[in-house]
């Protein structure tokens, strides 16, 4: 009798998990689909007229639903689970002076192809495409999807699905300059991929956030 008491709670339990966890999917799902719908609106039609409001666009559209998911669906602090509260470990200052060193290897080598080397050091570009971007997107996809999807699917998996997703919603703007399509989403997921992995091993969203901005300023 005890056995039979002890399995209809193993299976009410199993199955309420089960209920959570298809719940959980539906909320990612749908606030996936309303960032990509919204921002893609937001940056074919609105932007355009408007474009010294990118910032306030971006944190109201990228940045505060993801608090509010975290802080109302998921019931915890968003500073936690985005591993904003964990310091730059070894690992972490290892990819960082990697890659920086990179990407001004990079540099200099447009300068001597070029002789010249354009830093764009206006105000605009360093809020919007520096200091901006590098949190608000690694927040969104290396500190919110990426963590949602590992939750879910094994490392390589989540990590080639937040790429996917990292380099598409950058399609409007690319369609709004007129760029080459193709090139820049392989080059933006693999960017992806490498951010993803670097996120992973340091267990710190500040070391995405700062690679992320260097390369901004210096690509």
């Amino acid at each position: 009798m005890q056995k039979k008491q002890n399995l209809a709670i193993v299976s009410t339990e199993c199955h309420g998990e089960k209920i959570n966890g298809l719940r959980s999917n539906r909320y990612l799902l749908r606030y996936t689909l309303l960032l990509f719908l919204t921002w893609s609106v937001v940056e074919l039609y609105v932007i355009p007229s408007s474009e010294h409001f990118r910032p306030f666009y971006k944190i109201l559209i990228w940045v505060l639903p993801v608090l509010l998911y975290i802080r109302l669906v998921d019931k915890n602090k968003p500073i936690y689970y985005l591993n904003l509260a964990n310091k730059i470990d070894i690992n972490g200052w290892v990819f960082i002076i990697a890659s920086a060193t990179i990407l001004a290897i990079n540099s200099l080598g447009s300068y001597l192809h070029e002789g010249s080397i354009d830093f764009k050091l206006n105000t605009p570009h360093l809020i919007n495409a520096v200091l901006l971007a590098g949190i608000t997107e690694e927040i969104v996809f290396r500190g919110f999807i990426f963590k949602k999807l590992s939750e879910k699917l094994c490392y390589w998996s989540s990590n080639t699905l937040q790429s996917i997703l990292f380099a598409s919603i950058h399609i409007p703007i690319w369609i709004s300059n007129n760029q080459d399509i193709t090139i820049l989403f392989l080059y933006v997921f693999s960017f992806g991929l490498a951010m993803g992995y670097f996120a992973k091993k340091s267990k710190s969203l500040w070391t995405v956030v700062i690679i992320h901005s260097l390369h901004n300023l210096l690509i």
